[in-house]
């Protein structure tokens, strides 16, 4: 790429939405406008992973940490991978109204994996220590970190404090962050309930009913990726709103 990372977005105007509400439903309306796009990204990586998964391990309670074993494994690795060709496209296409090609992105995704697989983990572990020692640093560390992803993929490659950038950002909107966050959880489950009756009712026919659950649960890491979508629209909003002074709940001012 011939252009900085950081170009995509010095563009875009900032999104328009008010309220926890208005921020869920923008998330979703772009998350289906991007769906296809999002589809041809994931599809290839998610699906085999998850028929692998049920191969591999079956259901059952001696099998509850090779699946979380499993599974940190595959978000750690391709989740996050996937959400950086996500957060590419998507902005791509909030610039352009059209898409890149799926090379360019997954070239952009190799690009950033790294940094964003440090971060995350030194943000989880910070997180993990509050929620043990205290249980309102570590909330507060929650929606503190939520900009990680797009803080790495468009603010440059070199070392620098992103975690920080991440909290700067998000001081004065945790509320939004929590209240947006949760709305999109609660809708994306409902959704994903109903499509997984379906598929698992469909596959039950066809005398191979772990292939219902892996799709089902190839489905659910499609539609969580509306959290990549949500975390660029509150990215590009704070990042106008930089010389503001924020004013935030008190509890969650404690990660500064």
């Amino acid at each position: 790429m011939t252009r900085s990372s950081r170009d995509i977005t010095l563009a875009l105007p900032p999104p328009r939405f008010e309220g926890s509400w208005g921020l869920a439903k923008l998330s979703i309306r772009i998350f289906g406008q991007s769906g296809w796009f999002i589809a041809k990204a994931a599809l290839p990586l998610y699906l085999p992973l998850e028929i692998l998964k049920v191969w591999l391990i079956p259901e059952g309670e001696n099998n509850a940490m090779a699946l979380f074993r499993y599974e940190r494994f595959m978000n750690g690795f391709f989740g996050l991978f996937l959400e950086l060709v996500i957060l590419y496209g998507v902005a791509q296409f909030l610039k352009t109204k059209t898409f890149p090609a799926l090379k360019t992105a997954y070239a952009f995704g190799i690009k950033k994996w790294f940094h964003l697989f440090g971060q995350n983990f030194i943000a989880g572990l910070l997180t993990l220590l509050g929620l043990v020692m205290l249980v309102v640093p570590g909330l507060a560390l929650i929606p503190a970190y939520c900009l990680i992803l797009p803080v790495v993929g468009f603010e440059g490659s070199k070392k620098q404090n992103w975690l920080g950038r991440s909290r700067t950002l998000t001081l004065g909107r945790r509320k939004l962050i929590l209240l947006s966050a949760a709305l999109l959880f609660l809708i994306s489950l409902v959704v994903w309930g109903i499509l997984a009756a379906l598929l698992n009712l469909a596959f039950s026919f066809t005398g191979i009913p772990s292939l219902g659950d892996a799709a089902a649960d190839t489905l659910e890491d499609v539609l969580l990726n509306v959290f990549v979508v949500w975390a660029l629209l509150v990215y590009l909003q704070a990042r106008r709103d930089k010389g503001k002074k924020p004013k935030e709940l008190w509890f969650l001012k404690w990660a500064r």
